[in-house]
């Protein structure tokens, strides 16, 4: 019959930061932490953007997108990488045969839903369709 070996007392700070079955940060303190790498990366992107030129009142929406695009994938990829321990391909953005429809499938579940909802609020009378964007003109 195996001896059964009592646990391994760990210590107060090892109970309160690491988790117990892994080597690495509890759940909690890897979330503040990736918020705290969130604010740093998004300081100093938009630091970045200022040497650069980008930021000024007439900020274009797309450049906007492009610096949270940037702000964003870079505090995910840290974090995963260092704080997690683990591989940013593990996320499920492994490109495989599967992918495509993955994709199409997004699109297609999307569109259903944005569908369904319109129609909802065009019979519920919340909405009324006065024309597209492109018939309406611009210089008011």
């Amino acid at each position: 019959m195996p001896e059964v070996q009592p646990a391994q007392e760990r210590s107060i700070p090892a109970r309160i930061f690491m988790s117990p079955d892994q080597p690495r940060l509890r759940a909690g303190w890897r979330l503040l932490l990736h918020t705290i790498l969130l604010f740093l990366f998004g300081i100093i992107i938009s630091i970045a953007a200022g040497f650069i030129g980008f930021v000024e009142e007439s900020l274009t929406s797309i450049w906007n997108q492009i610096l949270n695009f940037l702000v964003i994938t870079g505090s995910v990829y840290v974090a995963r990488r260092w704080l997690d321990k683990k591989s940013f391909e593990s996320l499920g953005l492994k490109l495989n045969s599967q992918s495509l429809f993955d994709i199409l499938a997004g699109i297609g579940i999307t569109f259903t839903q944005m569908g369904f909802i319109y129609i909802l609020m065009l019979c519920l009378g919340w909405l009324t369709f006065e024309g597209f964007a492109w018939q309406f003109d611009r210089s008011m």
